[in-house]
């Protein structure tokens, strides 16, 4: 989601953070604009001060993380099953689809089994030769249970 383009007014933003109420994403991609050479957004006249954009995307992402914590909240206590096909491109251990608990940190007994928890900031064990314990299940390539306790 883009905050601050140049024909937004603040009623305009208003009803975008209407729409993360309504929608409730599980993640939101948030950013300010800035203008790109070759679009059509070039010729506008950008009349909105920079500073009002980043207080615009400060609230913007201030609302997507109370949504994410609540919708979190939710899933504490419970044991979901995932399946890890395999090692995926890219550092292992980030983008969108790496688990993380609210706060982004990963605890467990071993990198097969283990629970996550924003409350401790050290890692699980990690694999002889593993950077980290995600890069450890991306090597496991089964099925893992995570709990994330109460």
């Amino acid at each position: 989601m883009i905050v601050g383009f140049p024909t937004e007014t603040e009623p305009d933003f208003l009803d975008s953070l209407s729409l993360l109420d309504e929608v409730e994403f599980d993640t939101l991609y948030s950013f300010t604009y800035s203008q790109r050479p070759g679009t059509a957004a070039e010729e506008l006249n950008d009349p909105i001060p920079e500073g009002e954009k980043l207080e615009r995307l400060a609230r913007l992402q201030a609302k997507q993380a109370e949504i994410q914590r609540r919708r979190n909240a939710a899933w504490v206590g419970s044991e979901v099953e995932v399946l890890v096909e395999g090692p995926r491109s890219g550092t292992p251990g980030t983008g969108p689809g790496a688990p993380r608990a609210p706060g982004g940190q990963f605890r467990g007994e071993s990198a097969r089994a283990g629970s996550r928890t924003s409350e401790s900031p050290d890692p699980p064990p990690t694999p002889s030769g593993a950077s980290s314990p995600l890069a450890a299940l991306d090597r496991l390539g089964d099925r893992h249970i995570y709990s994330l306790p109460r």
